[in-house]
């Protein structure tokens, strides 16, 4: 048995956490220059899953009558959180997609699901908010490989979003297993004490996530800048002698490797007549040329001038 709690209690202090997070990215989002869209969207996201809370009926500050309004403010804190992941990489966010989708989803569970407690409106508005986080789990995985990471950390990172989403599809497996015996998250159940409770720690953990994934996202922008070469985004001198040595380590171990030197000829001349502005958009071309032909393995970098 788990200790006693009273799921109104529960649910009051994910009210509060969800409020106090939901000040806190704002302040994030007016006071720093990184990522304001995605913390705006983290705020309205903390702030729409308070108020559904703070509007359920357990709290008895609306009639059971509008339930839908809780639901469609849970959709659309998901939905942000979908949007959010992306705007922090700098990527386009499925906008049109996302809120069609919640508009849609939340127009059925309002007229035709048959209210709050049927196993129909629990498997639509638990299962498409679950869609939204597993999907939100995509993107930071990718961020973070688009910007040097290794892919199982990568895989890692994505790993909170995916426990959301799987204690979103426990509340209408829970209804399709056992009917009729947790019919709403205020009735003093084992499963609802421990879902809650769950809720409250990954509310905790997503919040944290996020901002980590912000922070990793400036590491790694940091790091990507001391390596690369600042006019044709190639590695520079320092990364190319890190490559090196690597390889040579390698080959001491009977894995060998090739070293390709590459020189533009005639680049003076470029320069001398047609200016330095004419000699740099050689050199990205040269890059641009280039990059198709490489394999995952390879490495392109500048030595300096035109030798790469």
């Amino acid at each position: 048995m788990l200790p006693a709690a009273d799921p109104v209690s529960l649910i009051a202090a994910l009210v509060v956490l969800f409020g106090i997070a939901a000040v806190v990215w704002l302040m994030i989002a007016a006071g720093l220059r990184e990522s304001p869209g995605a913390c705006a969207c983290l705020s309205g996201a903390n702030a729409a899953l308070g108020a559904s809370f703070l509007l359920h009926e357990a709290l008895g500050l609306v009639s059971p009558q509008h339930y839908w309004w809780s639901d469609l403010l849970s959709l659309i804190a998901f939905a942000l959180i979908r949007l959010a992941v992306p705007v922090v990489g700098e990527r386009p966010a499925p906008w049109r997609s996302v809120g069609g989708a919640t508009i849609a989803v939340g127009i059925v569970v309002a007229r035709f699901t048959g209210g709050p407690d049927t196993l129909g409106h629990k498997l639509l508005i638990y299962g498409a908010m679950a869609a939204l986080a597993m999907l939100a789990a995509v993107d930071p995985r990718r961020l973070l490989r688009a910007r040097g990471l290794a892919p199982r950390a990568a895989l890692a990172l994505a790993a909170p979003l995916m426990a959301v989403g799987l204690l979103l599809l426990a509340r209408p497996v829970e209804a399709l297993l056992a009917p009729g015996r947790t019919a709403d998250i205020d009735v003093a159940s084992d499963f609802n004490i421990a879902w809650l409770w769950a809720s409250l720690v990954l509310a905790l953990l997503i919040n944290g996530w996020i901002a980590f994934l912000l922070l990793m996202k400036l590491v790694l922008e940091i790091r990507r800048l001391t390596e690369r070469d600042p006019l044709t985004d190639a590695l520079n001198r320092r990364a190319l002698s890190e490559a090196v040595d690597a390889e040579h380590s390698r080959q001491m171990r009977g894995r060998g490797y090739a070293l390709v030197l590459l020189d533009m000829d005639r680049f003076k001349q470029l320069n001398d007549t047609l200016g330095h502005a004419a000699g740099d958009a050689a050199l990205k071309a040269l890059v641009r040329v280039l990059r198709p032909c490489l394999r995952e393995v390879d490495r392109l970098a500048r030595l300096g001038g035109e030798e790469f």
